[in-house]
């Protein structure tokens, strides 16, 4: 028994202070966006814009896609996202453990389809709905974990690593970028 504990204690010794340094990563992240009472009050988030891709065809020719985006996040688990194009409409809806999806034709709304979604997009679609109302706090409690990864995801090739939101069944979310103090991509 005495040589489990001597074999065990330099593991969790180990591992105190890179819970320590998560924690500081994750309320200078929550800080960098407000107070922690206003982050605590806030109950939707609602991002409206437009969405810009350029397409190339096989032949070498571009054109540009332009669509507006709306999307609603409200606690605990709802959202609902929804992209317009002049030639579709796209709209995808959690509602806690239930997500669908429906695309439609703008001129002519008797042509659709809409579709359940399966239990892997509705994990991801829920942990994203939590990511953007919890600002990464208590992530613990909901099933996920935050990990320390080099961004590349090789250590000897990178010169920063991030923290990232990791949920069961290998959702990984958007990195908190700990020399900046908020939240980043690759």
């Amino acid at each position: 028994m005495k040589s489990l504990i001597r074999l065990l204690l330099p593991v969790v010794a180990l591992a105190l202070p890179v819970t320590a340094q998560t924690d500081a990563i994750i309320s200078k992240a929550r800080a960098y966006l407000g107070s922690e009472s206003a982050l605590q009050a806030l109950k939707s988030v609602h991002y409206k814009g437009h969405l810009t891709s350029t397409i190339v065809s096989g032949t070498g020719e571009t054109r540009e896609d332009k669509a507006a985006i709306d999307i609603v996040f409200a606690k605990p688990y709802f959202q609902r996202i929804a992209v317009t194009a002049p030639d579709k409409t796209e709209t995808t809806a959690l509602d806690d453990y239930e997500a669908w999806q429906r695309i439609e034709n703008p001129g002519n709304t008797a042509h659709w389809q809409m579709s359940v979604l399966d239990t892997a997009l509705i994990r991801r679609l829920r942990a994203n709905a939590w990511e953007n109302l919890s600002f990464f706090k208590g992530i613990e409690r909901n099933g996920g974990r935050m990990e320390d990864q080099w961004i590349g995801g090789d250590r000897r090739r990178s010169t920063s690593s991030a923290l990232v939101s990791t949920w069961k069944r290998d959702c990984i979310s958007p990195l908190l970028r700990p020399e900046l103090g908020m939240i980043g991509h690759e």
